[in-house]
């Protein structure tokens, strides 16, 4: 190994002082450097490090070693090295977008999507909506809703609505609702507003009810809104569940 591998690895400073006085590494160094200086967001040091790279070996970096330094790049938070090194023919996976989403980065996630990015395409086992509601960031909900996933798309035992209610989080819930979530979801015996009963959030169900759910479904343990609401020990939730009982009976 040279002075470049182990400045790759250790310290970007004396890296750069490598690259300045036109040293180039080995096949076997190429994915260290990429990394470290993708880490630490060197645009310049980047530029200046594909341009000598593909002088001396006629092909470029990412040819060779695709995925590595986007990757560092999104790990490392610097948008704008993302930026570069897209513009720079660095191409993007699913896993990348599932990244981004997972790192919070929201300006990232819209370049990816700007991109043409698959909104519904799962990556390390994840869908980029279910993994966007698993991070609790508003915006970034936001942003994937507005170019319109599977919302109601059964990933592995996963839907949206079900994970939103999960965390407890109505303003979620009521965005995917807004967007078009079913509130009678029922394709993996999991039904929003019995495990938003079960669960105690009073919140979700009252949200639930006015999108019209229905409280009479029975779920995967054979339980309806009512019998999760008897079970619950929560006096105002089964109060809640009986009035939508008597207003159905009502309207009937």
């Amino acid at each position: 190994m040279t002075e470049l591998y182990f400045c790759a690895i250790d310290d970007h400073r004396g890296l750069c002082a490598l690259l300045e006085r036109g040293e180039v590494p080995i096949d076997s160094e190429l994915d260290k450097v990429i990394i470290a200086l993708a880490h630490h967001g060197l645009d310049d040091k980047i530029a200046g490090f594909m341009a000598r790279f593909q002088e001396l070996y006629q092909t470029h970096p990412f040819q060779r070693f695709s995925g590595v330094a986007l990757e560092s790049a999104i790990k490392g938070h610097h948008p704008s090295t993302v930026k570069l090194l897209l513009g720079n023919g660095e191409v993007f996976r699913p896993f990348h977008l599932i990244l981004a989403i997972q790192q919070g980065q929201e300006e990232i996630v819209q370049m990816f999507l700007d991109r043409g990015a698959n909104i519904n395409q799962s990556a390390m086992g994840k869908t980029p909506i279910i993994e966007g509601i698993g991070t609790g960031r508003l915006g970034l909900i936001q942003l994937l809703l507005e170019h319109k996933p599977d919302i109601n798309r059964d990933h592995r035992g996963k839907i949206a609505i079900c994970e939103a209610i999960a965390q407890g989080r109505r303003d979620i819930v009521e965005k995917l609702l807004d967007h078009g979530a079913a509130a009678n979801y029922s394709g993996i015996g999991k039904i929003p507003i019995n495990e938003a009963v079960a669960l105690g959030f009073k919140d979700i169900v009252e949200i639930l009810l006015e999108h019209g759910a229905s409280i009479d479904v029975c779920d995967e343990d054979g339980e309806t809104a009512l019998v999760k609401a008897e079970k619950s020990g929560r006096q105002d939730i089964l109060e809640l569940v009986k009035d939508a009982a008597k207003q159905k009976d009502r309207n009937s």
